[in-house]
């Protein structure tokens, strides 16, 4: 079968305008327009030498769900409170509000950055198809939200009291804040500034 010029350039154009559209299509990214919150609540002591504050993670946006895939944060610790001592993290056991599949299973702290860094668990399976239900953890959008987990520091020498104790990172060192919501099944980067990342006594 013989193909003329003419019916050579039409496929050719055919052919490269599905590419071109097929590839800007896939390309797409979702975009994560609700609003939420990350705080650090409920500072306490529960030693001299301990120091305790719960993570919350609150959906703004109470008419549309925030299925969490991905969540970790980076907490600059103010270094005036080590007193010399030497500073270890650990997770509360049982703290945590997210599914289990989700919950935090580490933190570590880096006293030479003096930040705590708490990595998000990968989920072991792809997420499930849309409209068979929820993969991740839906977040409440009622009082401070959902408890991500609550982080315990022991100190070798006392605390020293000070005002500011936390603050969240958004630099990729010493570790980034981060949340990942699941949308149409896809992981969506939501973005962590100053004004939704708040430290509250």
């Amino acid at each position: 079968m013989k193909i003329n010029n003419k019916s050579s350039i039409i496929l050719l154009s055919l052919t490269f305008y599905f590419l071109i559209n097929l590839s800007g299509y896939s390309q797409k990214e979702p975009n994560s327009n609700i609003k939420f919150q990350i705080s650090i609540r409920n500072i306490s002591k529960a030693s001299e030498n301990s120091l305790e504050f719960d993570l919350f993670l609150l959906n703004l946006d109470k008419n549309t769900p925030l299925e969490l895939a991905l969540f970790q944060a980076g907490i600059r610790v103010n270094p005036e409170i080590y007193n010399g001592g030497n500073i270890t993290a650990s997770i509360v056991t049982g703290s945590s509000e997210l599914i289990e599949a989700q919950q935090p299973q580490i933190v570590i702290f880096s006293q030479s950055e003096n930040t705590i860094k708490l990595p998000s668990r990968l989920m072991k399976t792809p997420h499930s198809t849309p409209g068979s239900g929820p993969r991740g953890s839906i977040i409440s959008s009622k009082e401070s939200g959902t408890r991500i987990c609550r982080i315990k520091l022991d100190n070798t020498q006392a605390f020293k009291k000070t005002k500011e104790i936390f603050s969240f990172s958004f630099d990729k060192l010493p570790y980034c804040t981060s949340v990942y919501q699941y949308v149409n099944g896809m992981n969506t980067p939501m973005r962590c500034n100053a004004d939704n990342c708040i430290v509250k006594p």
